[in-house]
């Protein structure tokens, strides 16, 4: 009794700790999946953005464009460069004034118009080459200043008179830039020259508002101090920025959202850098966020790549409801994993109350059934007649068995003897001769080797099963064996033959399982679809089925090779009676497989047969006990 009590601790200890761990591994993947979601999420949100900022970029141009085209803006800005030319460079002087002035004039008023329609902040009109400002329309008491070090778009364009688009920080603002050429007829020259560019800028509201509209995010842009004081004036840095972040050294350039600053800092101190690609849930009070960032890249980081980042674009979203599913599914995970805990608790206890009655009860049958065998073989050995009978089965069986060895001994003579005939031969051959032979020659009689080989082996080998099988005390372990994964491993032994004969093998078996010794199994598995590789031609087929049959698993290896004769057929799985013929492509046998089958089969409690005729192929057909009989 305190043994079976010492028994049942150690499996509840074994259950629990088996519990806890499917527990913990439950919450190992649903934390996973969360997390990999909130990711996925960051990626379409990241997607999204990029889609419009194209289609700002694309819009910034347009606009550009259309200025950049008008005759009399082209006019106006070819006289202030050429004024500018006259009066020294710079800001130029009375005539550079008058046409600045002009210009103004004439886009100004319809200036102020497009900032409302379409909430861009910057126009602005730059003499080459490099970068040299001669009329801001959004600021126009700043112009004649220089940027080559900063405004590259500028400088780009007017190197190479194309168009471009990107982020970039100026003199007073950072924005989205849509820069174009500007040229004008020059009537000196009598031809079209090149006179500067034009820039429409905007911000990244636009975009955050469009997104948070559209997804429920809020967005916004980090700068970090380094690159705003590398650009814009001090003045200009601190009106807009003020002190900025100085946990990040950072500043906000943009934001849909007020408490974008609480949360940046939150995320500071909670580890996140901001600076990567990443997504992640931060508490903030009693408010889960659902975050995720990327860096940022400006015009010439684009085409620098060991330029840094100048910055990181940020979005975020209440994740309170997800963040409740997720902690209570953990909830359950744990509660589940309790409850199963106690049931199986229960009902071990049960089962070992049942089992130790039904043992005592067996041991009880088992004894009444022992004094009734010794009564019985009491009675038994008074009858001479059955001793008789026995004796002269015994000698039926003496002499099948003496068949059966003349037939061993018959192919360790012959079939074991030619193989190892070839197989001298032709290494004598080649260890004599091999200086006179081609490459060719060589990898032809390499070749022939090999199969002496092969054969020797695979005869070896069912010699040897059958050896085993005949010794007293031979290792028979049946165990649950799938048998997909049986079929799959003989097939992965037997694939080099059937690629050689363009033979299709294929395992049809989905779900099934027997009871049986695994090595045996395949054993006839192997040797049954070897047998069917040697009598299919090639281009033919060979598949494994597998059906239920009451307590069994009937398993049949079909393929579409050139069958055999009803009297053929009784007689393959004797051993006492030599039935081997040669295969498709002059393969030889022993005979010694299919009677080992049969053993092996038998041996496991199942029985074997085969279905054939002559030009339609053969069905082997074996059964052994269902595994789910001992599951």
């Amino acid at each position: 009794m305190k043994r079976r009590s010492h028994i049942f601790l150690l499996l509840s200890i074994s259950i629990a700790v088996i519990d806890g761990v499917f527990v913990f591994t439950n919450h190992l993947f649903s934390t996973e999946a969360f997390e990999r979601n909130i990711e996925a999420e960051g990626r379409r949100i990241n997607s999204s953005f990029d889609t419009l900022l194209s289609q700002t970029f694309a819009n910034m141009l347009t606009m550009a464009t259309l200025i950049a085209n008008d005759r009399e803006v082209q006019n106006i800005f070819l006289a202030g460069k050429k004024a500018v030319e006259i009066e020294g460079g710079g800001k130029g002087g009375p005539l550079a004034t008058a046409a600045r002035k002009e210009l103004l004039d004439k886009v100004g008023p319809n200036w102020k118009e497009v900032q409302k329609e379409f909430q861009v902040r910057q126009l602005h009109f730059h003499l080459g080459p490099g970068s040299t400002s001669f009329l801001r329309v959004h600021r126009p008491d700043k112009f004649g200043d220089n940027m080559d070090d900063v405004r590259f778009t500028i400088v780009d364009t007017n190197a190479e008179h194309t168009s471009r688009s990107g982020f970039e920080t100026g003199r007073v603002y950072s924005g989205l830039r849509g820069v174009v050429p500007v040229s004008a007829w020059d009537k000196q020259k009598g031809s079209p020259v090149h006179v500067g560019v034009l820039e429409v800028g905007t911000s990244f509201d636009i975009i955050f508002k469009i997104l948070d509209n559209r997804t429920g995010h809020g967005g916004g842009v980090l700068l970090t101090r380094e690159h705003i004081e590398s650009a814009m004036w001090p003045d200009f840095i601190m009106r807009k920025f003020g002190d900025g972040l100085k946990v990040c050294d950072c500043v906000f350039e943009a934001s849909s959202r007020k408490n974008m600053k609480n949360i940046v800092q939150q995320g500071l101190e909670k580890g996140i850098n901001f600076r990567d690609i990443g997504a992640s849930i931060l508490k903030l009070e009693d408010t889960y966020y659902a975050i995720s960032h990327f860096p940022l890249r400006d015009y010439i980081g684009t085409k620098n790549p060991e330029r840094k980042n100048v910055g990181s674009v940020v979005f975020w979203r209440n994740a309170d409801n997800e963040m409740a599913a997720f902690q209570k599914s953990q909830l359950f995970n744990v509660g589940y994993g309790i409850l199963g805990f106690f049931l199986i608790e229960i009902l071990l206890f049960l089962g070992f109350r049942v089992a130790t009655r039904r043992l005592e009860t067996e041991v009880a049958d088992r004894t009444v059934e022992i004094s009734s065998a010794k009564a019985d073989l009491e009675r038994q050995a008074a009858g001479l007649v059955e001793l008789a009978e026995k004796e002269a089965a015994l000698v039926e069986e003496l002499k099948y068995e003496s068949r059966v060895k003349d037939r061993f001994f018959s192919i360790i003579s012959h079939d074991l003897k030619s193989p190892f005939t070839s197989l001298l031969g032709m290494t004598q051959m080649m260890s004599q001769m091999a200086d006179s032979f081609s490459k060719e020659k060589l990898v032809e009689y390499s070749n022939n080797v090999n199969d002496s080989a092969n054969k020797v082996f695979d005869l070896l080998q069912n010699l040897l099963e059958w050896s085993r099988l005949q010794m007293e005390g031979a290792t028979f372990e049946p165990t649950i064996n799938p048998l997909n994964e049986l079929v799959d491993e003989s097939f992965e032994t037997l694939l080099p033959v059937a690629l050689d004969k363009s033979i299709a093998l294929e395992n049809k078996i989905k779900k099934s399982s027997v009871y049986a010794d695994p090595n045996m199994t395949q054993t006839v598995i192997r040797n049954l679809v070897a047998n069917a590789l040697k009598f299919t031609p090639s281009g033919g087929t060979i598949d494994v089925t597998a059906s239920k049959d009451g307590g069994m698993v009937r398993l049949t290896v079909k393929d579409s090779g050139v069958g055999m004769t009803r009297e053929h057929a009784e007689k393959v799985f004797s051993l006492d009676q030599k039935t081997s013929t040669k295969g498709t492509e002059g393969e030889p046998g022993t005979g010694l497989g299919l009677p080992l089958c049969k053993e092996m089969v038998e041996k496991n409690g199942g029985e074997i047969w085969v279905e054939s005729n002559p030009g339609e192929g053969s069905r082997f057909h074996f059964t052994l006990p269902a595994g789910s009989n001992r599951e």
